[in-house]
């Protein structure tokens, strides 16, 4: 069977559209094509995926305006299936489509993140979730299955009479096997993935502030893209090459696991917000895969992560940078628990929470609604 995945805002080498999804598919003897972004200019095959690369777009508006060149290229590639990773390209791939199957893959809570968007004026937010909801509602009834990163995400698909999926975003074992052996300073922290004030990273900095400022030596290197330009200005200004505050810039996802598995801590100190509340943070998971005692929010994503277990330490106000603080400072002073609870979040990847177990569900999906 020949598919496409198709983007326009992800890179084309993101880790769950290509990393997991095409590769995996790949490997069971699919013909994988992928459109997204990238930065060659011609087509190539990479781990048995066709890749197709577009530029990026310097302004959403520009990435909206070409979802229907993007739709075309897709067509024209005589695809069996059609596999589109972003709501904004839905309905021009479905046009495309004529009567082949199509997949929508929702990665996260989309009505949640627009309350959430600082690029959308807060009295609009309502109005543009609610003109979302009928759109997708109607395009969705024309999908052959969908598939949702969070189980969180189903019940709204399921209500659509859809067939439904879930695919967690767990992590790859092999990306965390067999990786150098570093010294983890006790109070070294780390934070990886985008970088918002609803995921934490201002209070994070603050903590490590304090922290230091009552004798206890404490760093935290960040790593990933912004999603706000006003956090990006507060996080830049208290960063520095040597300091205690480091910023690496938007990694690679190999060069990031490279950067978190030199630290001993892992930061998920997300707010409480709807978007936050039906989603699983890749990071934790990447974290606990990593051997590493997570601090993090006690969500009901982040606590079903955990399985209840203690694999770091849980704080209830994650607004408050007190309420991190002591949670570091608990696991700098205690390094053999930190230890242990770290190898417990890692004992939870390698039995439960990683992508050879959820790679079986994509395919046989595939496999349902495919041409026989």
């Amino acid at each position: 069977m020949r598919v496409v995945h198709i983007c326009s805002g992800h890179r084309i080498d993101d880790p769950r559209v290509f990393q997991k999804e095409c590769v995996s598919l790949a490997m069971a003897g699919y013909e994988v094509h992928l459109i997204g972004i990238g930065d060659q200019t011609g087509d190539s095959v990479v781990k048995g995926v066709h890749l197709h690369p577009l530029p990026k777009c310097s302004t959403r508006k520009e990435r909206v305006a070409r979802r229907r060149q993007v739709a075309q290229l897709a067509a024209s590639l005589d695809m069996d299936l059609f596999h589109v990773h972003e709501p904004e390209l839905l309905a021009a791939v479905l046009k495309v489509a004529g009567t082949k199957p199509v997949v929508y893959d929702v990665h996260e809570p989309y009505l949640e993140a627009i309350k959430d968007r600082a690029w959308i004026p807060k009295p609009l937010r309502s109005s543009v979730a609610a003109l979302f909801d009928r759109v997708e509602s109607s395009l969705v009834k024309r999908c052959a299955a969908v598939v949702v990163a969070t189980q969180y995400l189903a019940p709204r698909y399921i209500a659509l009479g859809q067939k439904t999926i879930t695919l967690a975003n767990y992590p790859r074992l092999s990306e965390f096997e067999n990786l150098p052996i570093h010294e983890r300073p006790a109070g070294s922290c780390v934070f990886i993935g985008s970088i918002s004030r609803v995921r934490g990273i201002v209070e994070a900095i603050e903590a490590v502030r304090r922290l230091n400022s009552s004798g206890v030596p404490v760093t935290l290197d960040i790593a990933g893209p912004f999603a706000e330009s006003v956090v990006k200005s507060e996080v830049l200004a208290g960063a520095s090459a040597d300091g205690p505050i480091r910023y690496h810039g938007q990694l690679l996802p190999k060069e990031a696991v490279e950067l978190a598995n030199k630290c001993a801590i892992g930061l998920v100190p997300h707010w409480r917000t709807p978007h936050n509340e039906k989603a699983w943070p890749v990071k934790m998971m990447e974290y606990m895969a990593l051997g590493l005692p997570a601090i993090y929010t006690g969500l009901e994503t982040h606590i079903e992560l955990a399985h209840e277990k203690e694999i770091g330490v849980c704080i209830d106000d994650p607004k408050n940078p007190d309420c991190i603080a002591d949670a570091i400072r608990a696991m700098v002073e205690n390094p053999v628990e930190a230890r242990k609870r770290g190898q417990a979040g890692r004992e939870i990847v390698k039995t439960t929470l990683n992508w050879e177990v959820e790679s079986v569900k994509l395919i046989d999906e595939y496999k349902r609604i495919g041409p026989n």
